[in-house]
């Protein structure tokens, strides 16, 4: 199974990310950080789930680089 964390940019999806998937990635909280989606996993109950942390975005029309990546 897939779990995409995708939402508004700076609200903790890959903060979130890294503590599910022991994948360290960068976080901050200023604009761009995140511009391409990472992947890990997470085993819970004896299933494995991919974990993707997407680029944060305001709208389905994407106008930054960011906000393409996330929507792709």
């Amino acid at each position: 199974m897939k779990i995409l964390l995708i939402g508004n940019p700076n609200v903790g999806k890959s903060a979130i990310f890294s503590h599910l998937t022991g994948v360290s990635v960068t976080t901050s909280n200023y604009p761009g950080t995140t511009v391409q989606y990472a992947k890990g996993y997470l085993i819970y109950n004896a299933r494995k789930y991919e974990i993707i942390d997407v680029p944060g975005t305001y709208q389905l029309d994407p106008e930054a680089e960011s906000e393409k990546v996330a929507l792709i």
